[in-house]
C-alpha cells in the first residue's frame, strides 16, 4: 500500500526547505522546531525568509497557530511528511495508529449504559498488541503519535487542542481523538472504513493499495 497526497498543490523548492527542516527535527526527536530556530537555520543557510515561505505553502501542509511568536511550534501534517526526506515510516506508523484506533472505538462498549465514557488504552497495550502482527513500537514512536494527532487535529474556534484531555504520557487516547477530528462518533461506530475515510480526507492523504 501507498500513502498518497490529496488535491494539494505542489510546494515550491522553498517550502520544500522548510518542510524538510521541520521533519528534521521531528525525526530525531519526536517534537516541533520553533519558529526562531527554523528562521534562523533557513537565513543563515539557504538565505530563506521564513515569513515569506509560510505565507504562501499549500494548505495542508503545516500547522501554525497565530499569532507566531519566536516560540511558537511550526508542526508538519501528515500531507506535509509525504513531501519529506525518509518519512515514510512516521506516516506509515500514523496511518497505522488510525486505522488501529478506529477499529478499537468500533468495538468499544462503555461499561455502564447511563455515563458516558471514552476509550483509553494505555501505550504498554497498545504496543503489545502491534507486536501480535510483528509491528515492533518504541516510546519515541508513540511520542511522535502524540504529536501527529495534535497536528492534525481540527479545531472550529481556532484555539489549539487541549492537548492533556487526548494525549497524556502514559498512554493514547487515540480513539477519542479519531472521534473528535471525524467531527461525530457515529461516523467511527457505523464504518471502521467509512471513518478512515472521513480522517483522510481531513488530514489530506489517503492509502491507496
Amino acid at each position: 500500500a501507498t500513502v498518497v497526497a490529496m488535491d494539494l498543490d505542489e510546494p515550491s523548492a522553498e517550502h520544500l526547505l522548510l518542510l524538510n527542516m521541520v521533519y528534521a527535527v521531528f525525526e530525531k526527536d519526536g517534537t516541533w522546531p520553533v519558529y526562531d530556530y527554523l528562521d534562523r537555520q533557513l537565513d543563515r543557510q539557504f538565505r530563506v525568509a521564513i515569513g515569506a515561505v509560510l505565507e504562501t505553502v499549500p494548505n495542508g501542509l503545516l500547522r501554525v497557530y497565530t499569532p507566531i511568536r519566536d516560540d511558537t511550534e511550526i508542526m508538519l501534517r501528515v500531507a506535509g511528511m509525504l513531501y519529506c526526506n525518509n518519512a515514510d515510516g512516521d506516516v506509515e506508523l500514523f496511518m497505522r495508529a488510525l486505522r488501529w484506533c478506529v477499529a478499537k472505538e468500533a468495538s468499544f462498549e462503555p461499561a455502564s449504559p447511563t455515563a458516558s465514557e471514552k476509550l483509553e488504552v494505555p501505550t504498554a497495550d497498545v504496543a503489545q498488541d502491534w507486536a501480535k502482527d510483528g509491528n515492533v513500537s518504541t516510546p519515541l514512536d508513540f511520542e511522535k503519535l502524540r504529536r501527529m494527532f495534535i497536528a492534525e487535529w481540527v479545531d472550529v474556534s481556532g484555539q489549539p487542542p487541549r492537548c492533556a484531555d487526548r494525549c497524556g504520557s502514559s498512554g493514547l487516547h487515540l480513539a477519542s481523538t479519531v472521534d473528535d477530528v471525524c467531527g461525530d462518533a457515529s461516523l467511527c461506530e457505523a464504518s471502521v472504513v467509512g471513518a478512515v475515510g472521513v480522517v483522510e480526507a481531513q488530514i489530506g492523504v489517503q492509502l491507496s493499495s
